[in-house]
């Protein structure tokens, strides 16, 4: 292989990248990083002995890459990456627009998904959904309604979204996000259809036709946008939004400081990206109180303390996490959270732990080789 990498800072992640990329060979890296060797380095880089310590790390870590693989040509740099960035206009090699267009080809060449440079395959592409077979499935565990939705060209995450914000309880401090749903579930109700979004998909015809008919969609996205703004604003009135801070443009705001607001753009961005819209839903870790904020500074505390404090502080973290995962975590049995817990938090505070930059390693020099 004749590729070229560069590797800033020979941390435990960036090494195990670098090895997992030199093992099979490549053409040529360079190291460049300011730091020595020292102990912590000893419990979480693999590429360093005791008797490295005090040496320069990027000579120490270029040393052991080439035992590795002698056929790859290595290099260091004991000099800082900010600094050589700061000072160094020419230090490396320009990349021009033509090859920066010519990597992006790559990359995309690369992708799963779409491809290719086929006239109006891209768009094709981005509306195949509309003409999906969807399996009776659909009827069976949504009803015949939203089947009838699901073949009008309504993704099943679209209408998961929209089956949801009819059971969310809407109140001035809920999240915009599902008022502006709530409003667009009862338009699918209504009409059953999404909004417009305005988009008129490339064709042969003649300007003053295809103008025309542009219009059209414009004009009709605007109407489904202005329903929904008004059901949103409607929702947001029921809801006890603050109705003398609505404008033109805003529908309201919620009776909190500092407010927030839904605008028509908002709902006009909304509509535009209906067929897209995604929620996520994952247990949140902590309720919204500043614990995190005490384990982190344990952490710091723990650093300097004898092995005898070093214990009591583990303690103290085990008794913290159980008390935050007894109001916080209904789903997560306190009793999971051991004194080895503690004490490897402890530990490993505010270092990267080996086997977790083994793994990144592997999944980075994995996308290295993909470039």
């Amino acid at each position: 292989m004749s590729a070229k990498l560069l590797l800033l800072n020979a941390g435990p992640t960036g090494s195990e990248i670098l090895k997992n990329v030199v093992l099979p060979g490549v053409g040529s890296f360079e190291i460049v990083d300011d730091h020595v060797v020292s102990e912590s380095d000893l419990g979480n880089n693999f590429f360093v002995k005791t008797e490295d310590v005090n040496r320069p790390r990027a000579q120490v870590v270029t040393e052991w890459m080439l035992e590795m693989n002698p056929d790859v040509r290595g290099a260091y740099n004991i000099t800082s990456p900010a600094e050589l960035i700061d000072h160094g206009n020419l230090s490396f090699r320009q990349v021009t627009f033509a090859e920066k267009h010519d990597f992006k080809q790559l990359i995309r060449s690369q992708c799963h998904g779409s491809f290719g440079q086929e006239v109006n395959f891209v768009e094709a592409y981005d509306n195949a959904f509309k003409a999906y077979s969807l399996p009776k499935v659909i009827a069976r565990s949504h009803g015949t309604h939203a089947l009838l939705l699901a073949q009008d060209g309504i993704p099943d995450e679209v209408l998961d979204v929209l089956h949801h914000a009819k059971s969310v309880n809407v109140t001035s401090t809920t999240s915009s996000f599902w008022f502006i749903a709530r409003a667009l579930a009862e338009f699918v109700d209504k009409h059953g259809a999404l909004p417009l979004s305005g988009h008129v998909p490339d064709m042969t015809a003649f300007s003053h036709t295809y103008i025309a008919l542009q219009k059209i969609y414009v004009n009709k996205a605007a109407l489904d946008c202005d329903e929904i703004f008004a059901t949103s604003a409607a929702l947001l009135k029921v809801a006890g939004a603050d109705s003398a801070r609505w404008a033109d443009n805003v529908v309201g705001a919620p009776p909190h400081t500092p407010p927030y607001r839904i605008t028509r753009d908002d709902v006009a961005e909304y509509c535009k990206h209906a067929s897209s819209i995604r929620v996520s839903s994952s247990v949140l870790p902590l309720g919204p109180s500043n614990d995190h904020v005490s384990l982190a500074g344990a952490n710091e505390v723990v650093g300097g303390r004898s092995a005898a404090s070093k214990f009591k502080r583990a303690q103290w973290l085990v008794d913290k996490a159980r008390s935050m995962a007894t109001h916080s975590l209904e789903s997560f049995p306190a009793e999971w959270i051991t004194l080895d817990h503690g004490i490897e938090t402890c530990r490993n505070s505010e270092v990267e732990i080996h086997n977790i930059a083994a793994i990144l390693g592997g999944v980075g020099a994995q996308e290295a080789v993909k470039v």
